[in-house]
């Protein structure tokens, strides 16, 4: 197959040879607009006739479904090429599949081997599809397509591509494209193809902070180093670079040729180096622990001389590592923690302070006659987040008094510097209470944490047909348990999330009802826990009784979340064996 080649003479010739460009090859394009036929059975094969295909006018060229058909072209395979087909329609509607087979053809055999393959459904247009290097085990094979409508389509033209430059391609270069904070001390290297390897090629290495080609400080003017043919000598150690600056790199392959190399112009790289002061680059995560256990703090800064340890805005005495190592964690360690990193500039930078807790019973609104959080009556050292209301109302509940709610805005009760103390529900909860309601027709939400914009947060609600349902925003979202609470009498309504597997429950009167599995990563809320309705503002609100709220740090299981409510309902008998779903 014959190279294309042609003569490039810029203002770059005052500064260096000469030299020859290589090009990329055409070897078929068909126009369907203009041909008079297709002469199927020479030079295209009709592989599936469909129906209603032909050559139609400027308006339509090729048109059919279901039809297939083959071009074996003239140009053989180059190890190391890669191959293009182009497909252009005049009406590229959504619908209307089209697919594509790039073939190395064995003359020998009278067999094609797909080397690439493509199918498209888009309103994009035309639509390409680029193999990768070919092997040697396909050299000296002839380049072929096959091309087909899984439904009406309209094809105007169709090309095939040979890419001769794509082995001289330098590969995987360092820093990788678009790295950030890079040290002043880094070396470029790269990694030549196989399929150019020991033909005595070499490199012009091009480095320098300025893009723009029509500058008279173009990075791409000189070149900074000419290397051997030899792999050892794949790199380039630059020495001044600055930091905090964009720096743009190119690696041109020259392939030997007389009286002058050809040469293949690789692709533009950047990079940036590392600011002189400190980045944080990696913050540390929040964690929750079973107590006496350990939980460990690290992050990861560019530049940093110096660490210090804060536990609630207080620094810890030795704490002066970027790992922070915490034994035998107890409710005297909860809190939420951060480090600040400095150097000699004396700039510091703060990583954001995550939160350590304890698996334990973290709230319990008893709601018999104040809306004062209980959790102290169990952990005597635990922070207690009291509920706040405007005209809070109460009426006989399941065990004392209860909430009552009518759905005004002013019912809403709101947990005190809750918002981010129960941002810990990513990392799994569980969260109960008891309600009582005859509302159906509309959603009401009788415990929320959820945020707007996006929604995110987890919520106890009651959907329109009055059935209990978990929520967990950007997780399972609304998980209905199919049990009907709108009855008027009590229900004891659980839901668990245990992030470890994704699994969120939800539990009526003790017993398992439903569950799912979600692969998506919930996120914090910047909004309060409340009671009585889903948003601050009121929206979904609860109409009913509303008794014994209580949120744990981890997920129950269902031995503990059956045991709570036969706390309350001795006389009940719970199978505990999970159903199926």
């Amino acid at each position: 197959m014959m190279r294309a080649y042609k003569f490039s003479v810029s203002l770059l010739a005052l500064f260096a040879l000469i030299v020859l460009q290589a090009n990329a090859e055409v070897i078929l394009y068909e126009d369907f607009d203009y041909a008079s036929n297709l002469d199927f059975g020479e030079v295209w094969e009709e592989l599936a006739a469909g129906s209603g295909y032909g050559l139609m006018d400027e308006n339509q060229g090729l048109w059919g479904s279901g039809m297939t058909i083959r071009r074996i072209t003239d140009a053989v395979i180059v190890p190391g090429d890669a191959v293009t087909l182009t497909i252009s329609r005049f009406r590229p509607w959504n619908g209307y599949i089209y697919h594509g087979d790039i073939l190395a053809w064995d003359d020998q055999t009278n067999t094609g081997v797909v080397i690439g393959s493509f199918s498209f459904n888009t309103t994009v247009d035309p639509v390409s599809y680029t193999t990768e290097p070919i092997g040697s085990e396909y050299a000296g094979q002839r380049i072929g397509m096959t091309y087909s409508h899984t439904n009406w389509g309209e094809t105007a033209w169709i090309q095939l591509e040979v890419d001769q430059e794509v082995k001289f391609v330098p590969l995987s270069p360092y820093p990788e494209e678009g790295a950030n904070f890079v040290q002043l001390d880094v070396v470029l290297t790269w990694e030549q193809s196989e399929f150019i390897s020991g033909q005595g090629i070499t490199y012009n290495v091009y480095l320098g902070t300025e893009p723009n080609e029509h500058h008279p400080e173009y990075y791409g003017l000189t070149p900074v180093k000419t290397t051997t043919d030899d792999a050892a000598d794949f790199f380039y150690d630059p020495e001044g670079l600055l930091n905090g600056l964009t720096y743009y790199w190119r690696v041109d392959a020259l392939e030997p040729n007389e009286p002058m190399p050809i040469v293949h112009t690789g692709p533009v790289w950047r990079f940036t180096t590392a600011p002189a002061e400190v980045v944080i680059i990696q913050n540390p995560v929040g964690q929750t622990v079973e107590a006496g256990g350990t939980a460990e703090f690290s992050i990861t800064a560019v530049n940093a001389e110096t660490y210090q340890w804060y536990k609630d805005g207080i620094a810890l005495d030795g704490q002066t590592a970027p790992t922070l190592v915490i034994e035998d964690v107890r409710i005297a360690d909860e809190g939420f923690y951060y480090c600040v990193a400095d150097n000699s500039l004396n700039i510091p930078a703060a990583t954001n302070a995550v939160q350590l807790l304890t698996e334990r019973l973290v709230g319990w609104w008893k709601l018999d006659g104040d809306l004062n959080d209980a959790v102290t009556e169990v952990y005597p050292e635990a922070v207690a987040h009291h509920g706040a209301a405007f005209d809070p109302n109460f009426a006989d509940g399941i065990d004392g008094l209860a909430l009552e709610m009518y759905g005004s805005p002013q019912d809403i009760v709101t947990m005190t510097d809750s918002a981010e103390f129960y941002n810990f529900y990513p990392r799994g909860y569980t969260v109960s209470a008891w309600v009582q309601t005859t509302r159906t027709g509309v959603w009401g939400a009788y415990v929320s944490k959820q945020g707007q914009n996006p929604a995110r947060g987890f919520i106890l609600t009651r959907n329109a047909a009055g059935n209990a349902v978990h929520t967990l925003r950007q997780s399972f979202v609304d998980l209905g348990s199919g049990v009907f609470i709108a009855d008027g009498s009590w229900h004891f309504v659980t839901g668990t999330y245990d992030a470890a597997t994704g699994t969120g429950r939800v539990y009526v009167n003790g017993v398992l009802s439903n569950q799912a599995t979600s692969t998506g990563v919930p996120q914090p809320s910047p909004a309060s826990l409340i009671f009585g309705a889903e948003l601050p503002d009121g929206s979904v609100p609860h109409i009913g009784l509303l008794d014994d709220v209580r949120i744990w740090s981890y997920p129950l299981d269902a031995y503990a979340v059956a045991r709570l409510y036969v706390e309350v309902k001795p006389d009940e008998e719970i199978c505990l064996g999970y159903p199926e779903f």
